[in-house]
């Protein structure tokens, strides 16, 4: 005897509301956009887990509060006083490791991590995580559900220069 049953699932993926964290999420998000690591200090649980850039800028490290507020000191204190005006800031989610999490982008996603090499020319937003009341865990994020990063398609089309390669060739019949 044979039974066939067909099996019909929807899946819907809702972001998380980010009002359940929204005066936290604003609060770091000013902090932030003004250079002032003193605010932020308060924000983040002790227990948290934040990734940031090691002292050269070139590799992602994971580490306590303390590594973060080091890294975000390193990278605002020279514009505390020397930047005409506050970053920008813009709101969106994750579409890819925490989907719904709440992301900021600040300076069009190039702060606070600007990258130097071509291939890293990406939008990095902050996602953001809670505990209680606290943000528990910041990382850095490339995939969001409003905001576009064209990065993420156009570089497959990058060749990079090869002085022993004819890449007009490849366009010949």
């Amino acid at each position: 005897m044979k039974i066939n049953k067909a099996i019909t699932m929807t899946t819907t993926c809702k972001p998380k509301p980010i009002s359940d964290h929204k005066d936290l999420v604003e609060k770091f998000a000013k902090a932030l956009a003004h250079y002032r690591v003193d605010m932020i200090e308060q924000l983040l649980s002790e227990d948290g887990e934040y990734n940031y850039y090691d002292i050269d800028g070139e590799e992602e490290e994971e580490g306590d509060k303390q590594g973060m507020i080091e890294y975000l000191k390193r990278v605002c204190e020279p514009l505390l006083f020397t930047a005409s005006e506050p970053a920008t800031v813009e709101y969106d989610q994750c579409l890819f490791c925490k989907v719904g999490n709440p992301v900021v982008l600040f300076n069009g996603g190039t702060f606070p991590h600007n990258p130097l090499a071509f291939y890293e020319r990406n939008k990095q937003g902050l996602m953001l995580e809670f505990e209680d009341d606290l943000i528990s865990g910041i990382t850095f994020c490339g995939t969001f559900i409003k905001t576009d990063n064209e990065y993420n398609y156009k570089i497959k089309d990058y060749r990079p220069p090869n002085p022993y390669y004819d890449y007009d060739s490849d366009n010949e019949d």
